[in-house]
């Protein structure tokens, strides 16, 4: 089968997207099939050669105006009418990114090609939404348009597809598959060496320390994670990601500085090699976010073995049963937030238990492997139906 995967933004510091869309193609690749992924250049300051992505190939191409959005490339629509692919899988949210507008042309100029788009980001986005008063409104117009043109919509978790159906897509063009996590990444832990030596690196000490994984923007709640460590003097906390607002960055810098926490540092982004040692030598991750979809990085948190303490928002449920595998907590809630990681910082039998459930979790339902055979099958039955 050959398969074309359309990520308008594709690059290694663009998140828990890039990773989704990388890991499900070089899987799918190891399945047999022929895939590609095509990108926008001018999203990266610099283009990354292809070697770095395994034997899947990436193609970018310039957009006919380098603005933010709308996005069209006709040389990319070129491409894939010559390479008549049996599947074009987009990713990202038409309304921001104009998928929209790709599939339109592409739809337009051949119909031999299953569409199907996966929804990342849609909870993020109707959140946005809501604060300028707008809710479904702020996401109908594009999306129901693409709706009637594309196959078939893949929601990321059961939030996901109560939005697109309360949007007025057909509940029939909707399946839920979920992320997925590398297991083999993650299924032996490394050796005691490469930890001592990410804990030197880092300059992270042997307090319970609690990571925290994400772009630094305003919905992730970082605020609220550091009202939490004002009040946990005795554990560490260690937040990883690239900034994506810089001024509510700092705003954190400044509320930090007044809380004086000193239990409390920002790393910026590291090597996905070291995200993997951070993630093992931690003893808790948490993600105090306001509004998510199915966050990639709590599942690879949750295959380290970690117990997760996240609000109750977006597809987490859908990963963290309460008392189990992790501690829910409501969103904007400094205190329930403290109240939960101090529940488990003084309790290791626990925290152990929940990491091994998480481990099992992860194992048995969402290894990319799962969820690239989950997909193949769907490509399958899109493409029986037309012939």
């Amino acid at each position: 089968m050959k398969i074309v995967h359309f990520a308008p933004i594709f690059h290694p510091r663009a998140g828990g997207g890039f990773k989704a869309v990388y890991a499900l193609a070089k899987e799918q690749f190891h399945l047999s099939h022929e895939v590609y992924i095509f990108s926008f250049r001018h999203q990266m300051k610099e283009p990354i050669p292809y070697a770095e992505f395994d034997d899947v190939k990436t193609l970018y191409y310039d957009p006919i105006i380098k603005l933010s959005w709308p996005k069209v490339s006709f040389d990319m629509i070129s491409e894939l009418l010559n390479m008549k692919p049996d599947v074009v899988h987009f990713h990202g949210m038409m309304c921001r990114e104009q998928s929209f507008l790709m599939l339109l042309a592409l739809k337009i100029c051949s119909s031999r090609s299953v569409t199907v788009w996966t929804a990342h980001g849609l909870h993020e986005h109707y959140e946005t939404a809501k604060k300028f008063g707008l809710g479904y409104l702020g996401l109908i117009t594009p999306l129901t348009i693409g709706m009637t043109i594309v196959d078939k919509v893949i929601a990321l978790s059961p939030t996901d597809l109560d939005i697109l159906t309360h949007m007025g897509v057909p509940r029939y063009k909707v399946c839920i598959i979920p992320n997925g996590v590398d297991w083999s990444y993650y299924s032996n832990p490394p050796p005691y060496s490469e930890l001592h030596e990410v804990k030197e690196k880092y300059g992270l000490g042997d307090n319970t320390t609690a990571l925290t994984v994400c772009v630094i923007r305003a919905n992730k709640g970082l605020e609220y994670l550091m009202k939490a460590a004002h009040s946990l003097e005795k554990m560490k906390f260690v937040i990883v990601g690239e900034v994506g607002d810089r001024e509510y960055f700092y705003k954190l810098l400044e509320l930090r500085k007044k809380l004086k926490l000193n239990n409390l540092k920002f790393l910026g982004w590291v090597p996905d090699k070291d995200l993997r040692l951070l993630l093992f030598i931690s003893d808790i991750f948490v993600l105090p976010s306001l509004s998510e979809t199915l966050p990639l990085v709590v599942l690879e948190a949750m295959a380290a073995g970690k117990p997760i303490v996240a609000t109750s928002v977006g597809g987490i449920p859908y990963l963290v049963r309460n008392g189990v595998n992790g501690i829910l907590v409501p969103p904007r809630n400094h205190l329930a937030l403290s109240s939960a990681l101090k529940e488990l910082s003084v309790n290791p039998e626990r925290m152990a238990k929940m990491g091994e459930a998480n481990r099992l979790l992860v194992m048995r339902r969402y290894t990319w492997r799962n969820i690239a055979n989950k997909t193949i099958s769907l490509y399958e039955r899109l493409i029986n139906r037309l012939k």
